[in-house]
């Protein structure tokens, strides 16, 4: 990752739909974020429940989704998981 220039003391909020990404580029992501010490909230516009967005969800300070389904869905990953209401999310079928 050459454009972004995470830093330990930034606190970032990624929006993410991993159904929309290429798997490299999210695995380059993530990467770059642990090797930075990078804080970051997550805020997922869908569930996949691949060990990608896994990934993700552990290294998360915090985990923010689009629908009450979502949360439900990962609570047993992260019972702190915040259901925040974005419209169209449940439009593309989770």
């Amino acid at each position: 990752m050459n454009k972004l220039k995470a830093r330990k003391s930034d606190m970032l909020l990624l929006s993410l739909k991993f159904e929309e990404m290429l798997t490299e580029i999210a695995e380059n992501l993530l990467t770059h974020l642990i090797e930075t010490g990078a804080n970051f909230d997550l805020f997922l516009h869908g569930v996949t429940h691949s060990e990608l967005e896994k990934k993700f969800i552990a290294s998360a300070r915090r985990v923010i989704v689009a629908t009450q389904e979502y949360a439900d869905l990962i609570r047993a990953q992260r019972e702190d998981v915040v259901a925040y209401f974005a419209p169209g999310a449940g439009d593309a079928g989770g």
